[in-house]
């Protein structure tokens, strides 16, 4: 028997779908961060925001940028070269999505 044939006074006795629905309404109101991936900006603020990139939002791709780059790939088992590469923006995405 499961939860939602069980009735008391003409509602479900489990109130689970009550609650998922009320927790996805409030997850859909929380505004998804949005980096513009093609910018060494929005890159910088997403490794930034993932716990990886420590330095100023400059717009150059140095060394710290490489290195936040590199720790990133090498937790995700990615290659890790510090380049920008499709399979790496992949799962900065997938990451910044869990944020």
């Amino acid at each position: 028997m499961t939860c939602m044939a069980i009735y008391h006074f003409g509602k479900p006795a489990c109130p689970g779908n009550t609650q998922r629905t009320v927790i996805e309404s409030i997850g859909a109101n929380v505004p998804e961060p949005e980096y513009d991936l093609a910018t060494v900006e929005g890159r910088q603020q997403a490794l930034e925001d993932l716990g990886y990139y420590t330095g100023a939002m400059d717009g150059t791709w140095g060394p710290q940028s490489r290195g936040a780059l590199i720790r990133f790939q090498d937790d995700r088992e990615l290659v890790a070269d510090g380049i920008w590469g499709p399979k790496t923006e992949a799962a900065i995405n997938e990451a910044v999505r869990g944020l």
